[in-house]
């Protein structure tokens, strides 16, 4: 079985170490999601499906929207330039390049995080925070709001680690947040569970970033900062490239917040229940999000080799074992989805009737993971090819079908139409993903 699928990614020496570094990350994804739902089982204990989770996690998708779009769009375009600009001209060029990567990522958050600032202070914003929130201040936002500059960072250092196939390290760093909430919530006074929450996240973060920057440390042994001039063509084509990038990231990471947010039509609660049944789900797909991390090094190989049948044979049979194992995985997981809300989370303020609604939302997460990892490889295989121009269409696509489905289904069925929505465009969109990407490779063919 292993060499068979060493031979999925064309060659013994490319295919073992992509195969290997897979299972690694893996296993220490996993470790790491156990941390999450550490994390979120005590979140549940404290708090249940109230209005604090609910603020909870739209001040963190407040601080954090643009965050992932940015720092991952920036992120994406550094890993694929580091790997060319070492193999082309030196890590000296390669670690200019990603002081200049860094120093913009920053400065767009620190904008970003101006005019949210601002928009806070709108009356019009305040009110309805407050009359959604009666029992928390509006305050506590700023509090989060370090985060966006803390995970920009961090991404950008993440996408080094990547090019230089850091997989253990890159993989282990969002355990950091995990960790520090939980024991920040643990040892909190009963008076002040909820600001301790806020703090102890947002420490998370900040030790993320620094444990980040230790692993970095011999990058900057290398840089003299004396001009040079390759570093300003390559960083004019990550600049050229980016709004694309953002803009389709910004749409990519909207599926699951505009449900969340959407949700809000559902009543008090249904932020919470989405949030705690999309937990599972979004474990698994962390994994297969460590595994996009893994090959896309190795897509890139293949594309600036110009390897494209074997780019091709890769994506196609990588995708389609990939389907059918987390489709069995998934379909298996959706039995005991009661049983395993129950373990996971029925604990203090989290009920019984709670357990019975976010088990069936889970379900339907749980379906869409065989469909989020083919189209994770497609995105992947494309933005290796730099076709940031279909990237783009087909993210607006997704979106704007999720949107529409949203609309029409949550009145009908209440929270559950918002999982359902996401499902069904994802469906259609993976289609897409397919069906785009195997004519771009055979183009280049």
């Amino acid at each position: 079985m292993f060499d068979s699928l060493i031979s999925l990614l064309g060659g013994n020496n490319t295919g073992k170490n992509a195969i290997k570094a897979i299972l690694l990350a893996g296993t220490l994804s996993v470790i790491v999601r156990i941390f999450g739902f550490i994390k979120e089982s005590t979140i549940a204990y404290y708090f249940g499906t109230s209005e604090y989770v609910d603020f909870y996690v739209l001040a963190l998708i407040f601080v954090t929207f643009f965050v992932q779009p940015i720092g991952g769009a920036i992120s994406t375009l550094l890993t694929q330039k580091y790997i060319e600009i070492v193999k082309v001209y030196s890590s000296k060029v390669a670690g200019h390049i990603y002081i200049k990567s860094l120093l913009l990522g920053i400065l767009c958050i620190c904008i970003i995080s101006v005019i949210q600032s601002f928009l806070l202070q709108i009356p019009r914003i305040e009110a309805w925070f407050i009359s959604k929130f009666s029992y928390i201040n509006l305050n506590y936002i700023y509090i989060l709001m370090p985060i966006g500059i803390l995970s920009t960072i961090s991404l950008i250092n993440g996408s080094i680690l990547m090019a230089k196939e850091q997989f253990k390290t890159h993989s282990l760093l969002p355990i950091f947040v995990h960790f520090t909430t939980i024991t920040f919530l643990i040892f909190a006074p009963k008076e002040y569970v909820f600001e301790f929450l806020l703090i102890g996240t947002l420490f998370g973060f900040f030790l993320e970033l620094i444990i980040s920057k230790f692993c970095l440390r011999k990058i900057f042994l290398k840089l003299d900062f004396n001009k040079i001039k390759e570093e300003g063509r390559e960083f004019n084509k990550i600049i050229k490239s980016l709004p694309k990038m953002i803009i389709s990231a910004t749409i990519l990471g909207s599926s699951l917040i505009i449900d969340q947010i959407m949700a809000m039509l559902a009543g008090e609660g249904a932020v919470a229940m989405i949030n705690f049944g999309n937990k599972v789900p979004l474990g698994l797909i962390s994994i297969i999000t460590i595994w996009g991390t893994v090959l896309y090094p190795t897509f890139i190989q293949y594309v600036t080799a110009s390897r494209y049948n074997t780019l091709r044979k890769s994506f196609l049979r990588f995708s389609t074992i990939s389907f059918f194992l987390f489709f069995i995985i998934c379909g298996f997981i959706s039995f005991f989805s009661d049983s395993l809300i129950k373990i996971l989370f029925e604990h203090g303020a989290f009920l019984a009737k709670d357990t019975i609604m976010v088990a069936n939302i889970q379900i339907l997460y749980l379906m869409l993971v065989p469909l989020f990892i083919v189209s994770m490889i497609c995105m992947r295989v494309i933005n290796a090819l730099e076709n940031s121009g279909i990237y783009l269409l087909g993210n607006v696509l997704l979106i704007v079908i999720n949107i529409i489905l949203n609309l029409y289904l949550i009145p009908l069925y209440g929270v559950i139409g918002a999982p359902l929505a996401t499902l069904i465009s994802y469906g259609f969109i993976t289609v897409f993903w397919i069906y785009v990407t195997n004519q771009l490779v055979k183009a280049k063919m």
